[in-house]
């Protein structure tokens, strides 16, 4: 360190994540007063990785040493003020998934890949900053350009952001503007967004030898979506028929959440789960940390089996 230049310093009292030696300790190290070759040492000048920052989002020109700060703080992507463990909550609106906290004299520009480690290829990259409206697992990656502090070749990331699924949830407030019942079925009739009950053709289950569906008397019913009757959740596949004992939901993308369903076919208050591809292969999960390994389960009607490191067969 020269002097004039500024460092993270922590003082005695409090702790740095890691060590000098490199890698995380749980519970952090607590910073004391003490003497080093004899002399006082009132605290400790830090590096990134004591800091306990990933190496993937540590900018080229920090990786060794101590964490110098020019003009400021040289700063990392962190996910945006919402993004916590809990994940972003869903607003039915598109929002940023990162926040750019680098101090650069360069360009910030940004990517959304596929899964945690596939990089997307230079043209994918763009200055905007990525955003999105629907639940689901998102993989920001970025680099910096035109800044000789960083390696404009180097692609840092991801920052693995979620977006939260709405729950299927009840309304509580029987205003006006938040009617008891919203787009749903209560006892064969059917409300509309705003709680009125204009729609005349009565509702009800029927069934046969391949299951239950819910159909009205004009002939209507649901395919592929979810439907609330009489305050529970239920889903219907691409032929009508409600799922039972399984994940379900629309699917598209890894993006798409999917969501458990018990005997009688009623959501299950649960987190959601998701498709993940990670070094080519499938796994399957939830935002928690669980994931189906070592058995098989049924997902829209198909029975998958895991393999006991819990990739898809």
């Amino acid at each position: 360190v020269a002097a004039g230049q500024k460092v993270p310093v922590v003082l005695p009292g409090g702790s740095v994540a890691g060590t000098h030696a490199g890698g995380a300790k749980e519970g952090g190290v607590r910073i004391k007063k003490g003497k080093l070759r004899g002399v006082e040492s009132f605290g400790m000048l830090c590096s990134c990785s004591e800091l306990g920052f990933d190496d993937k989002v540590v900018p080229v020109a920090h990786k060794d040493g101590l964490w110098i700060l020019e003009d400021g703080s040289a700063g990392v992507i962190e996910p945006s003020a919402e993004g916590t463990e809990e994940g972003i909550p869903y607003t039915g609106e598109e929002q940023p998934l990162v926040k750019p906290t680098i101090e650069t004299t360069g360009t910030i520009e940004y990517a959304l890949g596929i899964n945690d480690s596939t990089e997307p290829g230079v043209n994918a990259f763009g200055t905007a900053i990525p955003t999105a409206k629907e639940p689901g697992v998102y993989y920001v990656w970025y680099r910096v350009v035109g800044d000789s502090r960083y390696d404009s070749t180097k692609v840092y990331g991801p920052m693995i952001i979620v977006i939260k699924a709405a729950e299927p949830t009840e309304s509580e407030d029987t205003s006006a503007s938040n009617p008891k019942y919203c787009k749903e079925w209560v006892d064969g009739q059917w409300y509309d967004e705003n709680g009125n009950t204009g729609y005349k053709p009565q509702g009800s289950w029927r069934h046969n030898s391949k299951g239950y569906w819910y159909e009205d008397e004009s002939g209507w019913f649901s395919l592929n979506s979810w439907m609330k009757i009489d305050h529970k959740w239920y889903f219907f596949d691409e032929y009508g028929y409600m799922c039972t004992n399984q994940y379900c939901g629309k699917w598209e993308t890894c993006q798409d959440a999917l969501w458990w369903v018990g005997e009688d076919g009623a959501w299950v208050d649960s987190k959601p789960a998701y498709w993940n591809l990670s070094n080519g292969r499938w796994w399957f999960g939830e935002e928690n940390g669980w994931y189906v390994k070592d058995s098989g389960i049924m997902i829209n009607r198909i029975w998958y089996t895991f393999d006991k490191e819990g990739y898809l067969y």
